[in-house]
């Protein structure tokens, strides 16, 4: 059984065989304007690059892989061109449509023409319809889910028995929102919008579930799961501003770099390390079956 060859080498090759210029011309009419699409591009690749980092130490050539909310299916379609068993869950809901045209547009591309789509919300993943997973895995996704909790369970009934989940997604006890880059009303994160009006249409606004470290946990109890959450999440994650310039460019608001500034300058950074995975944002969370632990 054989790890994933995951180098940031072999994923840039396998970007650079896509024709991100037509791409990036096929979607600038959902946007605001040229720049936005070609932002939206850097994002998805941007994620792709985190994602292959998330689940690189654990996959096996030897495992059926469902990635929950994989966009136009970017990794997905780059871990099918490595010949990894992979289904690629995206309905394509809440704003993300977009998915659907660029998983349209690269669908005879290599790792695209051989990869496995379900066009399904993941609270209706099935053990009778789909099968089991050895691993499951979403990034930045379950904040978007509106039925967390079903979610959690479905997700759950097609985990083998052995089988391991690894989900990357905020965490809202945090009062800091990352898709829009701005502080949240604590304990009532809703309320935020009325203090930013413009964004009351957004879908992407009302894609959002406010998930929490507490509420993940309870749900994955409910359902017999065991859930562990990596620590020292947010400290990594700020050092990125000094380590990764695409990063830095798409969280580097004047909001977030300042906090960064002032806890690098204070020598507090670090003090991030110090804190509960249930207080970091993103959190990082590897979820099995209570039975596989024995």
């Amino acid at each position: 059984m054989h790890k994933i060859p995951a180098s940031k080498h072999n994923l840039e090759k396998f970007f650079q065989g896509l024709p991100w210029s037509d791409l990036e011309i096929k979607i600038t009419p959902y946007f605001e304007s040229k720049e936005k699409a070609s932002d939206y591009i850097k994002t998805i690749q941007a994620e792709a690059r985190m994602g292959l980092n998330l689940i690189s130490s654990s996959l096996l050539k030897s495992h059926r892989v469902l990635e929950v909310g994989s966009g136009m299916g970017l990794l997905a379609g780059y871990l099918s061109s490595l010949g990894f068993n992979i289904t690629a869950l995206e309905p394509g809901l809440g704003g993300f449509g977009i998915s659907r045209i660029l998983a349209e547009a690269t669908q005879c591309f290599p790792g695209f023409a051989s990869l496995e789509r379900l066009h399904i919300s993941a609270e209706r993943l099935s053990k009778q319809t789909e099968g089991e997973f050895d691993f499951i895995y979403s990034v930045n996704v379950l904040e978007h889910i509106p039925n967390l909790e079903e979610t959690i369970c479905a997700m759950g009934n097609v985990l083998s028995e052995k089988g391991v989940m690894v989900h990357t997604c905020p965490n809202y006890a945090i009062p800091y929102e990352p898709h829009f880059g701005i502080p949240l009303v604590p304990v009532a994160p809703r309320l935020t919008i009325k203090l930013l009006p413009k964004s009351k249409d957004s879908e992407l606004w009302k894609s959002l579930n406010f998930i929490t470290a507490t509420r993940l946990i309870r749900a994955c109890r409910a359902h017999d799961l065991i859930i562990e959450l990596e620590p020292g999440v947010m400290l990594r994650t700020f050092t990125r501003f000094d380590t990764d310039p695409e990063f830095r460019r798409r969280q580097g608001n004047s909001f977030v770099f300042g906090i960064f500034l002032f806890l690098k300058l204070t020598g507090l950074l670090y003090l991030l390390g110090k804190l509960p995975a249930s207080w970091s944002t993103p959190m990082v969370a590897k979820i099995t079956h209570r039975k596989s632990k024995s």
